[in-house]
């Protein structure tokens, strides 16, 4: 998740064989407010200084004119590009040529060297002459070459000086050293105009060019969804978005190499918002409106403004933060590597999900259990999830550290609240270890201790007990000897929430003893047992707070609760895709429908369990405490 969006501001046009383009972000901004649109008023912006006067000295090097400033402004939009990246911006960049482009590919390189980089190149050419090559000398018609690191010598046609040389190899190496992206990572849309030596650059890398007629002979998006599983090994993905593009005989010939039979306006923002749908999108670039070639008036700004617009709109749906996703799911977990895990005879009274099974020795039950925890926090992490790990102490005595949310509970307000706990054994695993860890990278206002409460032998075990809808400041909570109603008035009246008070039975006709087995609350949709509240008139005060809040209710049995299907949590990974986390035990009792159901709103990331649900009477959601804090800068 992106923490807004930026727009850099690069006037330069040095790299370009006509001048005009610097004027071509002024265009595009007359454009907006000739339209009554605030855009320009709506997003932060930062300008990318210019070494435009350099078009008034004499072209030393005529195969890469103006190629040393070319190379000072491509590092200059590369380290703008990165500081955002960086800062978690999304950054949309408006140039005024298309060398820049290397320095925005570079920036996007630099700040996370680790990550495998896709190129998405809206243009109708190119651009993957090298100074070797170019029948120009324009460094617009280079940043590819440069970015893959190829001279392509064996197309040679120009003797270049050695001042040109240096330079060249110079801004090869923007950023970090070498290539940024690899020639296979590179899709070209509408490309239409090109020279001999990109066509054998093109045809050696097996670079793919979806030119207008396909695309719109084949259907756009299944030419988007193609590309996108061209580029499925890379990580993220930049789009480049030249005006020349567009049909210039249809729109305006007001970019510096106007090319025909190109796209219309309407299928580059599709092809873009597809693109950044996929949620692999870094960075996005607009380039070459040129106001002094338009003789359609402010045609070509308005046009691409009407794209920028309507991609900006997408992104900020896409990366930026939504209030519900927000504040009801974390990216952030902790969870707690358990040393002594087994069979707690304390907790079995009112636990029935318990098992003591004798099959395995204590050794083999502790033993499966750290392989098991390992495996899932493993799996978590792959997912893009944070997961903070804490290592219990070997001489703990407790045999459930393993479920930390029983006891504490994180809070975006700055608050951290701790619990008392019905297991005299348990609450042992109040660390203040673990508290300090926390308090020592996060920013903790306010700790609220509801322990006292264990000497009244009056318990509340924290998201065991409570079901948060953190959006709506609702708790759900059914009663037990572990939720005593008077703990959960206060926790209300501390936090501000709204209680759903209700009883819930097993298929024995037992209380059941944490709310969180028997129901999961997600941003859109709720996961619960409503055959468990026997009472009719609580089970419709539950519907319809559910139906009050815009939640999807997905019913599940008796049967699917007693094998754990409603211990879930959703959360976020650091990009934003949404995940609800379950047992494999608990996935496969789901039904084909429910499933169905459950992904139409998020994904479903399942981890097999078996060990220490069988001896714990605990599963997923047990395990996983959110962190919900701000960072300590």
């Amino acid at each position: 998740m992106k923490k807004s969006i930026k727009i850099i501001k690069n006037r330069s046009d040095i790299g370009a064989g006509t001048r005009g383009a610097d004027m071509g972000i002024d265009a595009i901004e007359i454009a907006a407010i000739n339209q009554g649109n605030n855009y320009f008023n709506t997003y932060e912006y930062e300008d990318v200084e210019t070494h435009n006067e350099s078009i008034y000295n004499m072209v030393k090097n005529s195969f890469g004119k103006r190629i040393e400033h070319v190379m000072e402004q491509c590092l200059r939009v590369c380290h703008v590009v990165e500081k955002n990246i960086k800062s978690r911006n999304f950054p949309i960049v408006l140039s005024g040529d298309h060398s820049s482009a290397l320095g925005t590919i570079s920036g996007i390189k630099d700040a996370r060297p680790d990550l495998r980089l896709g190129v998405i190149w809206i243009d109708a050419h190119a651009d993957l002459h090298s100074p070797y090559t170019s029948p120009s000398g324009n460094i617009h018609g280079m940043p590819l070459a440069a970015a893959i690191g190829d001279d392509n010598l064996s197309d040679q046609i120009n003797e270049v000086s050695k001042e040109t040389k240096y330079f060249w190899e110079e801004i090869k190496n923007t950023g970090i050293n070498g290539p940024k992206i690899l020639p296979e990572d590179i899709i070209f849309f509408g490309v239409r105009d090109t020279e001999t030596p990109e066509d054998n650059q093109i045809a050696k890398y097996g670079i793919k060019n979806y030119m207008v007629a396909e695309v719109r002979h084949r259907g756009l998006e299944t030419c988007v969804a193609e590309a996108l599983d061209k580029l499925k090994d890379c990580d993220h993905i930049y789009i480049s978005f030249d005006v020349d593009s567009l049909d210039c005989d249809m729109i305006s010939y007001g970019t510096g190499t106007p090319v025909p039979k190109g796209f219309d306006q309407y299928e580059v923002i599709r092809i873009i918002d597809q693109f950044i749908q996929s949620k692999k999108v870094a960075c996005i670039e607009f380039v070459e409106v040129n106001p002094l070639l338009d003789f359609k008036g402010n045609k070509m700004a308005e046009t691409a403004f009407e794209v920028l617009d309507a991609i900006t709109e997408t992104v900020k749906s896409t990366y930026l933060p939504n209030p519900i996703t927000d504040t009801q799911l974390t990216d952030t977990l902790l969870m707690v590597r358990p040393a002594n895990f087994g069979f707690n005879t304390d907790t079995a009274d009112n636990n029935t999900f318990q098992t003591n099974d004798k099959s395995l020795t204590k050794s083999k039950v502790k033993a499966a259990a750290i392989k098991e925890f390992d495996r899932f926090v493993k799996k978590i992490q792959a997912a893009g999830i944070q997961v903070h790990v804490h290592q219990e102490h070997k001489d703990a005595i407790s045999t459930d550290s393993v479920f930390p949310n029983n006891w504490f509970s994180c809070h975006a307000e700055g608050l951290l609240v701790t619990y008392p706990m019905f297991s005299t054994i348990r609450r042992s695993e109040r660390q203040s270890s673990i508290i300090d860890e926390l308090n020592n990278q996060y920013r903790i206002k306010t700790h609220i201790k509801l322990e006292k409460w264990e000497k009244n032998e009056q318990f509340l075990e924290g998201t065991g007990s409570m079901i948060l809808d953190r959006h709506h400041k609702i708790v759900y909570a059914c009663r037990s000897v572990r939720t005593n109603e008077e703990l959960l008035d206060q926790f209300c009246y501390f936090m501000v929430y709204d209680k759903v008070l209700f009883d819930a039975v097993d298929s024995d006709g037992v209380p059941i003893y944490h709310t969180n087995v028997m129901m999961a609350v997600g941003t859109t949709f709720v996961v619960i047992c409503l055959d468990s509240i026997k009472d009719k008139t609580q089970r419709q005060a539950v519907v319809n707070s559910f139906e009050a809040t815009g939640k999807e209710i997905i019913d599940i049995s008796l049967d699917q609760m007693g094998n754990f299907a409603g211990n879930m949590l959703q959360v976020k990974n650091t990009e934003g895709a949404q995940f609800l986390i379950m047992s494999t035990r608990a996935y496969k009792v789901l039904t084909k429908t429910q499933i169905e159901l459950i992904e139409k709103h998020t994904q479903i990331l399942h981890s097999d369990l078996k060990v220490i649900e069988t001896y714990g009477g605990g599963s997923a959601r047990c395990m996983m405490a959110e962190v919900f804090l701000q960072e300590k800068v």
